[in-house]
């Protein structure tokens, strides 16, 4: 009966020791000044969405249509005129949405929540600004 239960031990010690090496750390974020840094100064009142590389990410790009993100943290800083939120994805790129609304808005919580569910999509526009009008959040479950 012992045997039973240590053979039963042993695999779960296995299953866990493998799929802990498997799983692979994200980069610590940059520090915030870095990430402001990235983000081009809005014009204008409107809602502003862009996105990027971050820097010594190696073959990371942003491309015209559709950019996966596979988000490991988000920022949320005020600069004087402008919310922003920042999602940092594993693929060495951001995505960032400002207002001027101290109110988080839709477009806000929906890259809040594409980070806190980790995959999504966003649709790039513009690739010399990164400006997208899109995401596209997939749920994993």
């Amino acid at each position: 009966m012992a045997t039973k239960y240590l053979k039963h031990a042993g695999l779960a010690a296995l299953l866990l020791g493998g799929s802990v090496g498997l799983a692979q750390a994200a980069a610590p974020p940059p520090p915030l000044s870095e990430i402001q840094s990235l983000i081009p100064k809005p014009g204008g009142s409107g809602p502003h969405k862009t996105s990027g590389v971050l820097p010594g990410a190696k073959n990371a790009a942003i491309v015209a249509g559709y950019n996966y993100g596979h988000c490991y943290a988000t920022y949320w800083f005020f600069d004087g005129s402008f919310y922003y939120i920042v999602a940092l994805n594993e693929e060495g790129t951001f995505v960032s949405y400002s207002s001027t609304s101290p109110v988080e808005d839709s477009a806000q919580q929906h890259l809040k929540n594409a980070c806190e569910h980790a995959n999504y999509y966003w649709y790039v526009t513009n690739t010399s600004t990164g400006a997208y009008d899109i995401i596209w959040i997939y749920y994993n479950h």
